[in-house]
């Protein structure tokens, strides 16, 4: 009995011998992380940089911080890129989003021998991509109608929005929100008899954003700013007697995010 109980008493010590060694990381405070960054809306491919801070300071200093990203609620984080911690405690890393998405990201400290992991606030940015006009939905078409392909003075636009009548046309798209930017070049058919010309407009939600009369053989490009409207319309309109013009827009895309 006197030997099982002196092992027990060993084995006692020797227990709470490894508990003292554990007990830092499961006790020590977490890492305090703060993160900001320089844009919550970019552009595909754009840098997005995060600064921040890790304390306690003299700690952190030399540790690497993990920025970390969502692309997608309930998504996991997935690592992106790595820092090192300098000795006033800050850092500073960045990322190039490549997906025209709403991405979330966050900066987290790993767990120490003192120190329990520490995690930033959640940063939310918009990651906008140029999308093709035809990937939208069109609606209350009025003899203006999405084209395969689009000649204007000789060149080819493929994607792109016609006139089919020489009166006033028109058509609309839903962007439901989520453009901030439209691209494209605006002109009339090479369809269209010589000496034609075509009044064509842009609007976004009832607000002109476009107005020009344009001559065959003319092409204006253009790139237009959106404040995330639900439609854009576009409307065409020959206006020469005697000479048909059918006014369009070549290869038209938006800025957007998914």
């Amino acid at each position: 009995m006197r030997k099982i109980a002196i092992a027990a008493a060993a084995l006692a010590v020797a227990t709470t011998g490894l508990a003292a060694v554990q007990a830092p990381a499961q006790a020590g405070a977490a890492w305090r992380v703060t993160a900001t960054t320089t844009s919550s809306q970019v552009k595909v491919g754009d840098k997005v940089v995060f600064t921040g801070k890790v304390g306690p300071i003299r700690a952190a200093a030399g540790h690497k911080v993990t920025l970390q990203e969502k692309f997608k609620p309930g998504k996991p984080w997935a690592d992106q890129r790595k820092a090192r911690v300098r000795a006033d405690g800050t850092y500073r890393v960045a990322d190039k989003p490549a997906a025209n998405t709403v991405h979330t990201y966050r900066v987290v400290m790993p767990a120490s021998a003192r120190h329990a992991k520490g995690v930033s606030g959640n940063m939310v940015v918009k990651v906008y991509g140029w999308t093709p006009l035809g990937a939208f939905l069109y609606v209350n078409a009025d003899n203006m109608y999405p084209a395969a392909d689009l000649q204007m003075n000789g060149t080819s636009y493929p994607s792109s929005v016609v006139a089919a009548s020489t009166n006033l046309s028109s058509v609309e798209f839903n962007l439901n929100h989520r453009c901030i930017a439209l691209r494209g070049t605006f002109g009339v058919s090479d369809a269209s008899e010589t000496g034609a010309q075509s009044t064509v407009t842009a609007e976004a939600d009832g607000t002109p954003i476009y107005s020009s009369t344009l001559s065959l053989g003319v092409a204006d490009v253009q790139k237009l700013a959106l404040d995330s409207p639900l439609k854009v319309k576009f409307t065409a309109q020959s206006i020469v007697p005697g000479a048909d013009g059918f006014g369009g827009i070549g290869t038209p895309q938006v800025l957007c995010v998914k």
